[in-house]
């Protein structure tokens, strides 16, 4: 945010545990210093030349988000990102970053040090979001529970959530919130029922 020299940064995990929720929560912080947050498509990876160019000219710091990053992009979209990421003829951007997210097991390790497809190995800085432990996914599961205010017996709750985890085998924040919506839309939908038939 002070015109300092910054790198590029890959975030991978499994899918929903926090990448890019993590990302857009920077604008909570920094929006009112400058920093803007646009969400670029894979499949529009060949404009960010130009994308770069336009935001140049701009007096806000920029994020470029593309999310679920792979190996598979076409030719066109791979030479952007590289010459974005390392560097080509045209001069760098002070106020524009690449944060890209992948999901770790789509993205490995580079197979050689010169590998030249590897896009992790171009990115300066790369963060593994660790999987989520199941403390964790049910303290999640529990305040959003205690802020919906739904008078479950804890060890009901904590067992349901762990069958709907282990049906789609492992645990993240969105997939708790995910568990939340459903149970309480039975719950508020027993409650109504209830109500009707009384």
């Amino acid at each position: 945010m002070n015109d300092f020299p910054a790198n590029h940064i890959l975030i991978l995990g499994q899918p929903g545990n926090g990448k890019r929720s993590a990302i857009k929560g920077l604008l909570t912080k920094f929006g009112n210093q400058g920093l803007r947050l646009i969400e670029i498509r894979r499949e529009d990876l060949h404009q960010l030349s130009r994308i770069v160019s336009e935001l140049k000219a701009h007096p806000f710091h920029f994020i470029l988000l593309c999310s679920d990053i792979t190996e598979d992009t076409t030719d066109a979209n791979h030479r952007e990102l590289r010459n974005l990421l390392q560097g080509g003829i045209e001069t760098r951007a002070r106020n524009v970053l690449l944060y890209a997210t992948g999901n770790s097991k789509k993205t490995g390790p580079p197979k050689t040090a010169n590998e030249q497809g590897n896009l992790e190995s171009c990115f300066g800085i790369t963060l593994q979001i660790p999987a989520m432990n199941q403390t964790t996914y049910l303290k999640i599961c529990g305040e959003i529970a205690k802020r919906r205010n739904l008078s479950l017996p804890a060890e009901t709750l904590q067992r349901s959530a762990l069958t709907w985890a282990k049906q789609r085998g492992y645990c993240s924040g969105i997939m708790a919130c995910q568990f939340m919506d459903d149970l309480t839309g039975r719950w508020l939908l027993k409650q109504k029922l209830s109500d009707c038939s009384s």
